[in-house]
């Protein structure tokens, strides 16, 4: 089978795709990489300190520590789904609410009546308002949920091969670079 050729649009689109991403990882991740490092080091801390101190206060430390981490993972998570989210496909965005009808924990169907709120929007914008809205009630609260997340906008982990392996993302190699 010979390759098709790759067509205008699909030029087109991989360009934007290309400069959205820049702009995404610019904008969303590459600040969030020095909050990442403050966070940990605080973590660190706590950690420490906890081990000078009696067993029953440190007990308390340590568990606050994963609360901490819990709250780190879900600010992360959300950070990745404001930057992926507007640009996923429309599986990824069924299970987005529109903004404004309400419920903003789950998607519903709505009627024509509920757009009249975002008229004069460009359908960009009232997806990146309905993405905010939704990741402001988000939570992950068990492995399942965040693979499940992570899936759904494409960013998919690679099976482990055996224990030894490190786990490496499937990411272009000129992604991390752009982070530093």
């Amino acid at each position: 089978m010979a390759d098709e050729p790759i067509s205008n649009r699909d030029v087109a689109m991989n360009a934007f795709m290309e400069k959205y991403l820049e702009r995404a990882v610019e904008r969303d991740l590459k600040p969030y990489l020095r909050l990442i490092s403050e966070n940990f080091n605080r973590t660190m801390s706590l950690v420490q300190e906890a081990d000078r101190l009696k067993a029953e206060i440190s007990s308390e430390i340590l568990r606050a520590v994963i609360v901490l981490n819990h709250a780190y993972l879900e600010d992360f998570l959300r950070t990745l789904a404001f930057a992926f989210l507007p640009i996923a496909g429309e599986k990824a965005l069924e299970g987005v609410p529109l903004a404004g009808i309400g419920r903003a924990e789950r998607a519903e169907k709505f009627y024509l009546g509920k757009l009249l709120q975002h008229r004069g929007k460009s359908v960009d914008d009232v997806i990146l308002e309905s993405v905010s809205a939704y990741l402001e009630r988000s939570t992950f609260n068990s492995v399942a949920e965040v693979m499940g997340f992570l899936e759904s906008i494409c960013l998919k982990l690679p099976a482990k091969k055996d224990e030894n392996s490190p786990l490496v993302l499937p990411l272009d190699p000129e992604i991390p670079a752009m982070l530093v």
